[in-house]
């Protein structure tokens, strides 16, 4: 047999079927697990090419029209409800490249930073300042974060809602990059424990507290995380369901090329909605852009509280009032961080949730 310009395996196959002297040639006589084997229906690769030609045989509209309504349409609906950023074409190309290329990393990233998300919203730690102090205070409090649906939910000026909301805007912070300068450092740490747990520091500004910025940040967060679960919910539901369906067909038709490639694209592309599902129940804003100068806007209230003479003198005199041990040490800590904190401009960088950079952990 000569070879053909164009495949026609339809026809191939019937003059295969009916030739003794090509099963003979041809057939294949190698396992076929799950399959029974049968020589005048099997061929092999070598025998096909030579009846059948390695030309290409295109499938009819038919085939095209009912694979795209099963798994393109729905693939391209679920995709456009990814976490993607506002007019950030580049940025959302590359998120796209990498979803698609290492869907795998981008995938265990998102569930890391949704564990850490679940950490901060079941504890909190009541004391503040640096990971150090842990040690000298020796006072570590554990708080439960999580309540009954039954119970009232707590006063938006208690203890309670304050370290929730510090936690929050924790797990918010986890999601971008810090800068590689600033982020080295031990100070940057404890920055990072003022500006999110400090209770006693008084801004530059009198008629601000930092406890009520937090509180206020925390709330426009709340209101501005994208929502959206559900739609993409149903998507998924409608997804398995086709993948079942053809899972099944696939079994129950054997040798058809449509049948097995719509089950091959369906598992290629079974991790895509529950990705997209994942990072809408991360916490993912809708603005990264504008959620970031509001991170760094808070950063920058503290790091000029602590560089103003008097304020971090008052803030380091609070350490009496409370009690609180080895208050040397603590207030060198204080100067060590106010004198790096002039370094500290610009803390947080680029928007890095959902496995868009990779090797991030972020500052939780």
């Amino acid at each position: 047999m000569g070879i053909a310009h164009s495949a026609n395996f339809t026809q191939c196959g019937i003059e295969y079927m009916n030739s003794p002297d090509l099963i003979a040639k041809y057939g294949y006589d190698g396992p076929t697990p799950g399959i029974p084997h049968n020589r005048s229906t099997q061929i092999t690769y070598r025998g096909c090419q030579e009846v059948c030609g390695q030309g290409i045989e295109f499938f009819p509209w038919e085939t095209i029209s009912s694979t795209m309504t099963t798994w393109i349409l729905p693939t391209i609906g679920v995709l456009l409800q990814a976490p993607f950023e506002s007019n950030a074409f580049r940025r959302t190309f590359l998120a796209i490249t990498r979803w698609v290329g290492s869907p795998i990393a981008s995938f265990s990233y998102t569930l890391w930073n949704i564990s850490v998300s679940g950490k901060c919203a079941m504890i909190g730690m009541s004391i503040e300042l640096f990971p150090q102090l842990f040690e000298i205070v020796g006072n570590r409090g554990l708080v439960d974060m999580a309540i009954r649906y039954e119970d009232r939910i707590p006063d938006p000026d208690s203890d309670f809602a304050s370290i929730r909301d510090s936690f929050y805007l924790l797990a918010t912070m986890n999601q971008f990059k810090m800068r590689e300068d600033a982020s080295r450092r031990k100070e940057a740490e404890g920055l990072l424990r003022i500006v999110l747990f400090s209770k006693d520091l008084r801004l530059s500004k009198p008629d601000e507290k930092l406890k009520e910025i937090r509180r206020r940040y925390a709330e426009d967060l709340r209101a501005g995380r994208r929502r959206g679960v559900v739609p993409v919910f149903i998507s998924t539901l409608w997804f398995l369901f086709s993948l079942v369906i053809s899972i099944q067909t696939a079994f129950g038709s054997i040798g058809e090329n449509s049948t097995a490639h719509d089950l091959a694209l369906g598992l290629l592309l079974s991790w895509l909605p529950v990705m997209i599902l994942c990072s809408i129940i991360d916490r993912n804003p809708v603005a990264p852009g504008n959620l970031r100068k509001k991170l760094n806007k808070l950063v920058d209230k503290v790091r000029e509280a602590l560089m103003d003479d008097d304020l971090r003198a008052q803030y380091i005199a609070t350490f009496n009032a409370r009690g609180l041990q080895k208050q040397e040490e603590l207030a060198s800590w204080v100067i060590k961080i106010s004198t790096q904190a002039k370094h500290m401009d610009n803390f947080f960088t680029d928007f890095a949730g959902q496995g868009r950079v990779r090797w991030h952990y972020g500052a939780a």
